[in-house]
């Protein structure tokens, strides 16, 4: 279960960071 937890969050983390550096190439653009 807490392994399960784990991976979700570093998914989760890892799909927001790529969300977030589009959204600063967009700004930038």
């Amino acid at each position: 279960m807490d392994h399960n937890l784990k991976n979700a969050l570093q998914i989760t983390v890892f799909i927001y960071t790529i969300i977030l550096s589009f959204g600063f190439i967009a700004i930038g653009s």
